[in-house]
């Protein structure tokens, strides 16, 4: 009877060593013990890029309670200069930057400056009238573009304006740029009409250039300046900006690597782009640089409050009550396109976006969780928190290639990795997966 008991205990020892930490919608809290336990299970993904790709520059950290308490990182910010990758490396986020976006509409909503419902054509008569059949552009509000369900495209404009300013560049002799928002003014006219607005969500890009052209006309600021000046001055986001990031830093910046086939030979070659340069017209919907340290700071605004609130401005950049209103406290159970759009719906995630803010909620645990991902040339970028539970997931990732090339796959699976610990407080069976996928 003691030898069956004591198996008994065994077996249950197992199980309790093995089974994945879950935040379960039961759990008030979870303990950090228990978070890094988990977490450190991450060390299996180091070990598939060693034997994949030994360079592949990765950093990831875990923020718990406002604290980062632990970090994983691999390789170099620059791998032929062995220049440091960590949490001062300056990184390009992406669509990370829609977030800054989204509280910027917000902060005018709650000064009364617009409305929510206004139609573009109120601060941008520019896009002219549309298709009638289709509601024309006075239909199409400011939440339209917010949530991607606009159905407009500024693609033919963007495109004739890279053709011009390049010939202009050329010209002068100085390198290929992007137009400022001041210079795509003139381009607004060949903004097209596809889709009659809120009819379909469509990952759209330019509807956050539009953004932020409003802001600017709204505010008598440059969008930039506006952003330095309302969020990242009353964060301390001291190393963030739309800008080309100035000398005395350009060491901090990373250098983004490519495979990609050798025209002569055919064969994956190493590319890189370290170029320091501004986005543009492009700046609002995927333009920031920026440290982890510093986005930890802009992630502690979103989810950790609690956190230095005297030292960090929360209150000033936007009020959590207005949080609470316009992104937390959201029912998506019935359709309602002034306040999100449906993305993607499956067995495990349904996804949603919420005036632009990516919201996942998990089928398997009931968590909710909010951020945006990022992709720009070959960076990848993940920002994303648990609303139940305090815990949150800041990734970069500086190597990607062509499809199925190695860091492009890493890419890839690092960034699964970070959703799922996010939503699920563990790793399932990706890593699993991996250890099968080493094998091969």
């Amino acid at each position: 009877m003691q030898k069956i008991l004591t198996y008994q205990l065994f077996v249950a020892l197992l199980l309790t060593i093995h089974l994945p930490l879950q935040l379960s919608a039961q759990d008030k809290t979870i303990s950090k013990k228990d978070l890094l336990k988990e977490w450190h299970k991450l060390d299996k993904f180091k070990e598939f890029v060693k034997a994949k790709q030994p360079d592949f520059p990765y950093h990831v950290a875990l923020v718990y309670k406002g604290k980062v308490i632990s970090e994983k990182t691999n390789s170099y910010a620059n791998i032929e200069k062995k220049q440091k990758l960590n949490n001062k490396t300056i990184h390009r986020w992406g669509s990370v930057s829609k977030l800054f976006m989204t509280v910027s509409m917000l902060q005018l909503v709650e000064k009364n400056k617009i409305s929510l419902e206004d139609p573009i054509t109120k601060w941008l008569p520019e896009v002219g009238k549309g298709v009638d059949s289709l509601g024309g552009m006075q239909a199409v509000k400011i939440y339209h573009l917010l949530n991607h369900t606009a159905g407009i495209s500024i693609r033919k404009g963007y495109l004739m304006s890279r053709k011009d300013i390049k010939e202009r560049m050329k010209k002068l002799g100085k390198p290929d740029r992007f137009a400022t928002i001041k210079e795509f003014i003139p381009y607004l006219k060949y903004t097209e009409q596809k889709r009659r607005p809120g009819a379909k969500y469509s990952y759209d890009n330019g509807g956050y250039s539009l953004l932020g052209i409003i802001l600017e006309r709204v505010t008598k600021v440059g969008f930039r300046e506006y952003v330095q000046q309302n969020i990242f001055a009353p964060l301390k986001m001291k190393n963030t900006s739309y800008y080309k990031v100035p000398e005395n830093r350009v060491k901090q910046v990373e250098t983004l690597y490519g495979w990609f086939p050798d025209e002569k030979t055919g064969k994956l070659k190493l590319y890189n782009n370290n170029r320091n340069v501004s986005q543009g017209m492009l700046g609002p919907n995927g333009g920031i640089k920026s440290t982890p340290e510093d986005m930890v700071k802009f992630m502690r605004f979103f989810r950790f409050r609690e956190y230095k609130p005297r030292k960090y401005k929360y209150e000033q950049v936007l009020k959590q009550a207005t949080l609470d209103k316009y992104i937390y406290n959201i029912t998506v159970k019935q359709p309602n396109e002034k306040q999100f759009s449906t993305g993607l719906i499956d067995k495990k995630i349904s996804r949603y976006r919420i005036l632009g803010v990516s919201r996942r909620d998990s089928k398997t645990s009931n968590n909710v969780s909010y951020g945006h991902s990022g992709k720009v040339n070959f960076a990848r970028s993940n920002f994303m928190f648990n609303k139940k539970h305090s815990v949150g997931i800041i990734m970069m990732t500086t190597m990607g290639g062509q499809k199925n090339s190695n860091a492009r796959v890493l890419a890839s699976k690092l960034f699964g990795l970070t959703f799922q610990f996010v939503s699920e407080g563990n790793f399932g069976n990706l890593l699993n997966k991996i250890n099968s996928d080493q094998q091969k």
